[in-house]
């Protein structure tokens, strides 16, 4: 039969239950305190995936009271490692299973094809990445050189970046598809770029080995990168010593420079076979032809050059025509024609002592300018209508003249400066009035044009002109002829003869600069005349970066690494959201349970 419990009975058991309660309470603090810090005390990682520590021991700007936070940012050099940076998360997501979310881990290694001094990379240098994940998930490695920032392609865990040549600082850093990172730096020395050394030699460097009296050798080294560490000289094989400006006298003197860098780069000059000519070649040009007005000439011209050398004697005679190419000649230049024409001539000496003429220029118009009449048979009161052209040197003086053909009337005499080579349109509509306003009788007069050009050559051309007793009564406007120009001075008529060059010492001559790279410095150079010349060797690059089509630079890099953050976050942000919807629905089966086991235990109260 069943057993009944009075009310009292049940009441004393709940009232002692109700005693035990805060005990309850205590120990299940103390039991999850245990659980929390735990990892703390025994220097390990949080066991909860995205739990580091409680609220309290984050920092206050975070704001999360009694929340949970998750590691984002870890110290790789530190162990147990160290969180740099965190953010807040929901109570709801401290609790569960699936072990703690571990940081992506980055290693890096210089690598140089080509070790020099004190450090340094004379060759090619990389920084070569390595990045893994524990988790597995996808990485992204990014960075910045000298503040260029850099990004390798999206999920590669290894990345070779080539480093600029100088003394600079490398920071890298991996991104995880988790959210969390590292980070990490590291400074490079690389100097793959030999010293330069620049100089001057104060003659003129000529050919065969020969130089200019007086010379003075002065050089001077320079390393933009890991400086100069020693300068050197050897002036006639007598050993290397510190250098030191040198003098050069008559004879076969040799100098040779050499310069070492910090980094252990060396450039060394070759020695060089000194000797002396001190005098540039003479040259006489003698130019033949008719000269016309206004420096050109009316016939063909011919130019006959005439070279001498007293010391090493001359090498070549050159002539460079109509911007040509130069060309060595042996007698005279080719014979000018009509046409605007410039040469020049150049004599070199076995020394390598130029002597240049400067740009000459002939001028030649043999051709005389036309006159086109459109009808040289008019009536008095017509008009003449008549263009002028000239192709060559241009248009210059037209003179036209009005008259009778016995000269019994004063003439009409006008003169026109003109420009260009076409006059085109022209007109003269003559109303039978003479110059002292003596007015024509019927008969027959006559239209002069007589028209030069620049160059002096000159044509005429007459049209006639029929007075009647019937047209010489017709209404005419009156005809005013056009004012003349002042008489124009005529050309000098001269030619231009000898002209002479060359035959001055170099000392006084001029300068010319010339600049070469590489071990012979003054093989091959060729100066003017009495030049200083001017050398450099060195400043060259060993250095050939490593290619690596897939690495992007600046803003490149920077729109790769934040699109491919961006969609992770993305991704996590769906992943979280489904995470709390299905703890939100088994919050909601949990509570249902709550409440069923709420109403049984009421049940059974009741019952009892």
């Amino acid at each position: 039969m069943p057993v009944r419990c009075n009310h009292s009975m049940i009441k004393l058991i709940n009232r002692l239950l109700g005693l035990l309660e805060p005990l309850r309470v205590f120990l299940a603090l103390v039991i999850a305190s245990l659980f929390v810090f735990a990892p703390l005390t025994l220097g390990g990682e949080p066991r909860q995936p995205s739990v580091a520590l409680l609220k309290p021991f984050a920092s206050s700007a975070d704001a999360c009271p009694f929340a949970c936070i998750r590691c984002t940012v870890w110290d790789p050099d530190a162990w147990p490692r160290n969180c740099l940076e965190w953010r807040c998360i929901e109570e709801d997501e401290c609790g569960g299973g699936g072990g703690t979310t571990q940081p992506p881990a980055i290693s890096h290694i210089l690598t140089c094809s080509q070790n020099g001094n004190g450090g340094w990379c004379i060759g090619n240098l990389s920084l070569d990445l390595t990045a893994s994940d524990p988790q597995n998930a996808q990485v992204i490695i990014s960075g910045d050189v000298h503040g260029n920032p850099f990004a390798c392609p999206s999920g590669a865990t290894t990345c070779s970046v080539p480093l600029p040549e100088g003394t600079g600082n490398a920071n890298y850093k991996v991104d995880s598809a988790t959210g969390l990172s590292a980070a990490g730096s590291t400074t490079y020395e690389l100097d793959a770029t030999t010293p330069q050394i620049s100089g001057s030699i104060s003659a003129s460097l000529g050919a065969n080995g020969w130089y200019i009296f007086p010379a003075v050798g002065s050089a001077w080294a320079s390393d933009a990168i890991s400086g100069i560490a020693a300068f050197e000289m050897n002036v006639n094989n007598g050993g290397w010593v510190a250098y030191s400006d040198v003098s050069f006298t008559d004879g076969i003197h040799s100098i040779q420079y050499r310069a070492l860098d910090y980094a252990g780069n060396l450039t060394q000059t070759a020695a060089q076979e000194i000797k002396v000519d001190t005098v540039t070649p003479s040259l006489s040009l003698d130019v033949s032809g008719a000269r016309g007005q206004n420096g050109w000439y009316v016939s063909n011209v011919t130019v006959n050059p005439t070279v001498a050398d007293a010391t090493s004697g001359v090498a070549r005679v050159e002539a460079k025509v109509n911007s040509g190419e130069w060309t060595v000649i042996s007698d005279q230049l080719p014979i000018f024609s009509d046409g605007v024409h410039t040469y020049q001539i150049k004599v070199t000496d076995q020394a390598g002592n130029i002597t240049e003429t400067p740009l000459l220029t002939l001028m030649v118009d043999s051709v005389p300018p036309v006159i086109a009449i459109y009808d040289d048979t008019l009536d008095l009161g017509d008009t003449l209508y008549y263009d002028l052209e000239d192709s060559l040197s241009g248009l210059w003086i037209n003179r036209s003249v009005i008259e009778d053909d016995d000269e019994k009337y004063k003439k009409v005499v006008w003169l026109e400066e003109l420009t260009g080579r076409k006059s085109n349109n022209n007109e003269i509509r003559w109303d039978g009035v003479f110059a002292d306003g003596t007015k024509a009788a019927p008969g027959q007069y006559f239209i002069t044009l007589k028209v030069s050009d620049q160059a002096g050559n000159e044509t005429m051309r007459t049209a006639i002109v029929e007075v009647t007793a019937f047209n010489s009564l017709l209404p005419i406007s009156a005809f005013t002829p056009p004012a003349s120009d002042p008489p124009l001075p005529p050309g000098d008529g001269q030619g231009e003869g000898a002209l002479e060059f060359g035959g001055a010492n170099n000392g006084t001559a001029g300068t010319e600069t010339t600049t070469t790279s590489g071990a012979a410095v003054f093989a091959g150079m060729s100066a003017q005349a009495a030049g200083a010349v001017s050398f450099t060797s060195g400043n060259r690059s060993s250095n050939l970066p490593t290619t690596n089509t897939n690495l992007l630079w600046g803003a490149a890099a920077a729109a790769l690494l934040g699109a491919t953050l961006a969609e992770w976050q993305k991704r996590r942000q769906e992943e979280e959201a489904r995470r709390r919807e299905a703890a939100r629905v088994a919050q909601q089966e949990k509570n249902a349970e709550k409440k069923a086991e709420q109403a049984r235990l009421a049940y059974l109260n009741a019952a009892y």
